[in-house]
């Protein structure tokens, strides 16, 4: 386990440039969501998941955390995000850039959690979809357009799409340490308002 870790910050480093736009991207579309709620006199049309989640009876902590984790990770992180890249590598950009959109019509809404835990919260599951967004971007061009990404190596696209998942396995870890970070400040959220 500690020597993943090391190789998965090794991965990161080696597609930082598509961690970075992808940062910027998310950043980004999170300030248009809420410029567009404030000009269009948006509202949100459901309550915020703090209250559906406390609505929901008998989950403890723990409970909350693992439910917030998983849904997030593999829901909107997995299938949204990394598996859409497959597909098509644009694809994790567009749903990254339309979850920024939603995340900001339900912040420039008015919230009764403290200022601190929603900054992490955005930040956390904020960089836990970003993560799970490169990936999604490396499968994508991995099988598409395997010199794009392996300039210098001569490989085929099964050979590419190997090496990527490989990568991918990685940055997938990342996120899911980002995410269930997240699910711990989320549920101390829920739990303090």
């Amino acid at each position: 386990m500690l020597e993943f870790f090391p190789s998965c910050l090794n991965v990161l480093l080696k597609r930082s440039i598509i961690f970075v736009m992808l940062n910027i991207l998310f950043f980004d579309c999170i300030f248009v969501g809420v410029l567009l709620s404030n000009f269009l006199h948006m509202s949100q049309p459901f309550g915020s998941e703090f209250e559906i989640l406390v609505r929901l009876h008998g989950l403890d902590w723990v409970q909350m955390i693992l439910v917030i984790f998983l849904f997030n990770f593999v829901v909107s992180g997995i299938v949204t995000l990394t598996l859409s890249g497959l597909v098509c590598f644009f694809l994790s950009a567009i749903f990254l850039g339309l979850r920024g959109v939603l995340w900001g019509v339900m912040l420039s809404q008015p919230s009764n959690a403290p200022f601190l835990f929603l900054s992490l919260v955005i930040i956390l599951e904020g960089e836990g979809y970003v993560l799970a967004s490169t990936p999604g971007i490396i499968l994508g061009l991995s099988w598409l357009k395997p010199k794009w990404l392996y300039k210098d190596e001569h490989l085929s696209r099964i050979n590419a799409l190997k090496i990527a998942s490989r990568e991918a396995l990685h940055l997938v870890f990342l996120s899911a340490l980002f995410l269930f970070s997240a699910a711990i400040v989320k549920t101390l959220t829920i739990i303090s308002s």
